[in-house]
């Protein structure tokens, strides 16, 4: 796999970009535009809602040449509201610097607009949702040494999830790139689909990965996705996901791996180490000195 693309960190606001300074921030020369983009963030329910900790990593899947039509029309409505980069958690803040002091009204319309754009140019939005606590609570330790935290759990839900989008739509044999907000998160989902691809176990044809910033319009599309999940799982509704989801067809859809969804993966690690037993049972049965182990 490439190394992963970062793009440079300056301090000039993003408004003051030409359009192509902004193509060569948020898309790298080497992208085929008829290659399909997956754009990843991570939401999480920082007020800890009605006692639940809910984390929300959210996909946002398009064609190369539909993402950057995709950035070049949100950052046009950004500017034209005078905003300097839309933030999900602060777009009704009106106290946020960012929007420098914008209405609320104008705050409304600017949201539709964005959504607005997200609709035409993206093709599917997923969205894994888990409550931390309880996947720490119903899960073991060898479960989690296998699946890792909640946030790496979610990533591999996730990941299988877009293998079975590309596949329903007959899009696996295109090349994919991804691209993820610079952050804490970026090394454990990196590791993620790395071993993946070296293990034999990427079924789509991962070609790159990219990194971007708080500047870089499809993160920031895909920030709006995870965190308006995160508030519908939280709270039972939030107006970004609500306009955002409803469009008719199921294109923007979210997985709750809640209890039972957790138990199903569980019983099917545990029949697979139950398979591995019997295995080496057989193969070195104890009349013959065999040695039994754990897998």
């Amino acid at each position: 796999m490439p190394i992963p693309f970062s793009p440079s960190t300056g301090e000039r606001s993003a408004i003051a970009w030409s359009p192509e300074e902004r193509d060569a921030e948020v898309f790298p020369s080497w992208w085929d535009e008829k290659s399909t983009l997956i754009v990843i963030d991570c939401g999480i329910d920082e007020s800890r809602t009605a006692g639940k900790s809910i984390l929300v990593v959210s996909a946002i899947i398009g064609q190369t040449a539909n993402m950057r039509k995709l950035a070049r029309a949100w950052q046009k409505r950004l500017n034209d509201n005078g905003v300097d980069f839309f933030h999900a958690k602060d777009h009704w803040n009106l106290r946020a610097k960012p929007y420098h002091g914008l209405s609320k009204t104008k705050r409304e319309i600017l949201l539709a607009k964005l959504i607005e754009q997200i609709h035409k140019r993206a093709e599917v939005g997923l969205s894994v949702a888990i409550d931390v606590k309880e996947y720490e609570k119903i899960t073991t330790p060898k479960f989690r040494s296998d699946f890792g935290a909640p946030y790496a759990f979610a990533v591999q839900q996730l990941m299988m999830w877009i293998y079975a989008d590309l596949k329903k739509r007959n899009r696996l044999h295109e090349d994919v790139n991804v691209l993820i907000e610079d952050g804490s998160h970026v090394r454990q989902a990196h590791e993620i689909f790395t071993k993946a691809k070296d293990k034999g176990k990427m079924y789509f044809n991962l070609s790159s990965w990219g990194l971007g910033g708080k500047n870089n319009p499809i993160l920031q599309a895909a920030d709006l996705l995870a965190y308006g999940c995160c508030q519908y799982v939280s709270n039972g509704d939030s107006v970004m996901y609500r306009q955002l989801a409803n469009t008719g067809s199921p294109r923007f859809m979210h997985l709750l791996c809640n209890a039972d969804w957790i138990d199903s993966i569980k019983m099917g690690v545990e029949a697979e180490i139950q398979q591995k037993r019997e295995f080496r049972i057989a193969k070195h049965p104890l009349g013959d000195g065999g040695t039994l182990a754990e897998p």
